[in-house]
């Protein structure tokens, strides 16, 4: 066990007060001598530790860790520290602890600078534990932070932005309109987003009284309104007049009848035969990747079995976390690049494409390759219109991506049409918050790769301990991969006099998507496999 020495602290005995706005900002100053052997310093809350390796400092050095109470700034969720002396390096990285905190929203360690933040891409939060770390290379003023959420408190179809208004070093990636969707995401504003639910929430019943969309039938009056055929004549107990015509002698209407008009649009559809999946693994390709790329292609059969018990039209396909010139930079790899129900000796084919070698860029990128895969030449036959698409990525180091886990979120959703959110999943095979050891090796933290899996419900299992059953087993919900909307060829002239059946059977659990113009069922309700589907409703 690593002993851990903390030097003297001295507080410094004066209360500083800094006028911030209209709010006192309270100044506290804790002093801790650390030399090369290293050490523990304390704030004077008691919330924050620094702690310094051995070799972190040259030189015995006072640090100084200023805790300032009662400072505004956006997102706030901790004291803000400023510690000294300002700018000081290391020669290894110093640990930030914070703890004590509660919250529900993600949260991050960022270097505060002026009214702006830059959230440290080492900081790692564990809810469970309340704390929060990050590691720094040199000192500034640093406090805990709401990770910024795109849409937080906004309605579905409302504006956003992905870039952090808080880090103005943020470059706003492409498309430049974007706009929340229903799951929380922003997205593509040109893409449908925001389902509408049918008026009032009716499903039209034919016959068995209901009106047509007409409005009500006369039940036997005259032109005129009058309650009685001509000749006074009444009804014979409810029974539809027989003597009383209509002006030029038109017999009239039994009750009951429908106004006539043009016939109903009758729309069909029919479920996939089997859910369509495709499948692609993100695997790397550093030096430290024999032990795991090996445990991952030993264990293809958790993969397999699971796609072929599931009844699944799936494709299976490979590229690196190299997005250096010389590497994949989201090429799909192997012979075949795109393995499928008929592959010959597919699990050797598997194998083969995922021993992706151990000569790649030790700067892992896999969140950039999986962005890049969607749109790159090699994969043009892999990604199909019309399939769900289950990512997994795996890797022992933390993601060193350019851009950030949100962006290439939603370059996955962008290319999945509506509701992406149901037809996309990222699971991830990595090393859990604090790292781990185990049979496949060593594994920091998977930075980035678990937000990309938590922005999409993924699946974890710790690269470390082989079978990797989660990440590889857990694919979705028994409707993954089925249709779930469905067109209409003309625009209903009223929402709630649509009905539809699923092969010959009334249902109700579905919503009319205005933007679409479609039929949407809940996850709960998507149609079986070859089902029919019949959607009946008065056109304009």
């Amino acid at each position: 066990m690593t002993s851990v020495r903390m030097g003297m602290a001295i507080v410094a005995a004066s209360l500083t007060f800094v006028a911030c706005s209209d709010d006192k900002v309270l100044s506290e100053t804790t002093m801790t001598r650390i030399d090369s052997s290293g050490g523990l310093a304390l704030s004077a809350d008691g919330q924050l530790e620094l702690r310094f390796p051995t070799g972190a400092l040259s030189e015995p050095t006072d640090i100084t860790i200023e805790t300032q109470r009662g400072r505004l700034f956006p997102r706030l969720r901790s004291h803000i520290y400023e510690f000294g002396p300002d700018g000081l390096q290391f020669g290894r990285k110093v640990l930030i602890r914070v703890t004590g905190l509660t919250s529900d929203d993600e949260l991050t360690i960022a270097q505060i600078d002026g009214e702006f933040a830059r959230p440290l891409d080492s900081s790692v939060w564990d809810p469970t534990t309340n704390e929060i770390t990050a590691e720094i290379e040199h000192f500034s003023s640093y406090a805990v932070i709401t990770v910024y959420n795109p849409c937080d408190g906004l309605t579905c179809g409302t504006a956003c932005v992905t870039c952090d208004p808080l880090d103005p070093t943020c470059t706003e990636p492409p498309p430049a309109n974007k706009a929340c969707n229903q799951s929380g995401l922003c997205v593509d504003a040109t893409l449908p987003m925001c389902g509408v639910p049918r008026d009032g929430g009716v499903t039209n019943t034919r016959d068995g009284g209901s009106t047509s969309d007409g409005g009500a039938i006369d039940a036997g009056q005259r032109d005129g309104g009058s309650a009685t055929p001509d000749g006074g004549n009444t009804r014979d107990a409810g029974t539809p007049i027989d003597a009383g015509t209509r002006d030029g002698g038109v017999p009239v209407r039994d009750a009951g009848t429908r106004d006539a008009g043009p016939p109903p649009c009758v729309d069909t559809a029919y479920q996939n035969i089997q859910p369509i999946v495709d499948v692609l693994l993100v695997v790397d390709n550093s030096c430290s990747m024999t032990e795991e790329q090996m445990a991952l292609a030993n264990n293809f059969s958790l993969l397999l079995d699971t796609l072929t018990q599931n009844n699944t039209d799936f494709q299976i396909g490979v590229t690196t976390t190299d997005m250096s010139p010389s590497g994949e930079m989201g090429a799909l790899v192997g012979s075949p690049s795109v393995i499928t129900n008929t592959t010959p000796n597919i699990q050797a084919a598997f194998a083969s494409n995922v021993m992706v070698g151990t000569s790649g860029s030790a700067t892992e990128a896999g969140l950039g390759a999986m962005g890049a895969n969607i749109t790159h030449a090699s994969a043009a036959a892999f990604h199909r219109a019309n399939s769900a698409l289950t990512v997994i990525l795996v890797s022992d180091e933390r993601d060193y991506s350019v851009d950030t886990p949100t962006a290439y979120v939603n370059t996955v959703l962008m290319s999945k049409g509506p509701y992406p959110e149901r037809r996309t999943q990222i699971n991830v095979i990595i090393g859990p918050t604090g790292g781990c050891t185990g049979p496949a090796g060593t594994a920091e933290a998977g930075i980035g790769y678990e937000t990309a899996r938590a922005q999409t419900n993924g699946a974890f299992s710790a690269i470390c301990t082989p079978p990797y059953a989660q990440a590889l087993t857990d694919l979705g919900n028994m409707t993954y991969g089925y249709e779930f909307v469905f067109g209409l060829s003309g625009s209903p002239s009223n929402t709630q006099a649509i009905t539809v059946t699923v092969d010959n059977s009334h249902v109700t659990n579905w919503t009319y998507d205005t933007a679409l113009n479609a039929i949407v069922f809940p996850p709960s309700d998507v149609p079986p496999a070859s089902a029919q589907i019949d959607i009946e409703y008065a056109c304009n």
